[in-house]
């Protein structure tokens, strides 16, 4: 009988401290906008690269939730209905191609994708700004590529921001 008693309050004891776990490696909620100023491409595939750049930070860990708003004023909005810490908006601000010669290919052009894309990291409980920038990116096979490089700089400035903040 004292076995099962013992047994009984171990399982009571290890049941109670999930919860409280769950909530610790849950991390930091940012909520991420879709890219403003897409032109034509798809504003959402740089927000899940972004997304899927923010779930690589580990200290302290974040977690993403996908917003369905481009606009700062509306990111925010959503993002208190979603109840995140932070906020993330991104813009494209220059999407530009140059034509240039790579080495050994004798007249044969190569298309250099250039693009800015600049980002707002803002706190969502008074809509504070804690950090933006722009960043810049090139890249020879594509101009969602080159985009999707400044959305993984954007990653690391926004965790380093909010580690920053803590």
């Amino acid at each position: 009988m004292y076995r099962v008693a013992i047994c009984a309050i171990f399982v009571a004891l290890c049941l109670t401290s999930f919860p409280i776990l769950a909530e610790d490696t849950a991390g930091i909620h940012v909520c991420v906008g879709v890219l403003a100023n897409a032109g034509g491409r798809s504003g959402t595939v740089a927000q899940d690269t972004l997304i899927k750049s923010l779930n690589k930070q580990k200290k302290p860990p974040l977690t993403p939730v996908p917003l369905g708003s481009s606009l700062p004023d509306e990111a925010l909005a959503e993002a208190k209905q979603k109840t995140c810490e932070y906020v993330v908006t991104t813009n494209l601000v220059e999407d530009h191609t140059e034509s240039g010669y790579g080495p050994g290919l004798s007249g044969v052009s190569i298309p250099h994708f250039f693009v800015t894309t600049s980002y707002k990291l803002n706190k969502v409980s008074d809509g504070a700004e804690v950090s933006t920038g722009s960043l810049k990116a090139q890249d020879t096979s594509s101009s969602q590529n080159a985009v999707g490089f400044t959305m993984t700089k954007i990653a690391a400035k926004v965790d380093g921001a909010i580690n920053g903040a803590k």
